[in-house]
């Protein structure tokens, strides 16, 4: 699973915010894209994500 974080305006979204989960699998489906490149962008966009939120992403089966 993947941690969406609900940012506020100042973009901090590590503290009071409720958390909503997707899939890499619901991201694929909703895109229409394959799976393995929706996880080549997690992959790639997940330094940002840390900087910006300063959590990473939850990887689960």
């Amino acid at each position: 699973m993947i941690n969406i974080v609900k940012l506020n305006d100042s973009g901090q979204g590590n503290q009071n915010f409720e958390n909503k989960k997707i899939s890499s699998r619901e991201i694929a489906e909703l895109t229409g894209k394959t799976h393995d490149n929706v996880l080549k962008a997690i992959r790639a966009m997940e330094q940002a994500w840390i900087k910006v939120t300063g959590v990473k992403f939850n990887a689960s089966e």
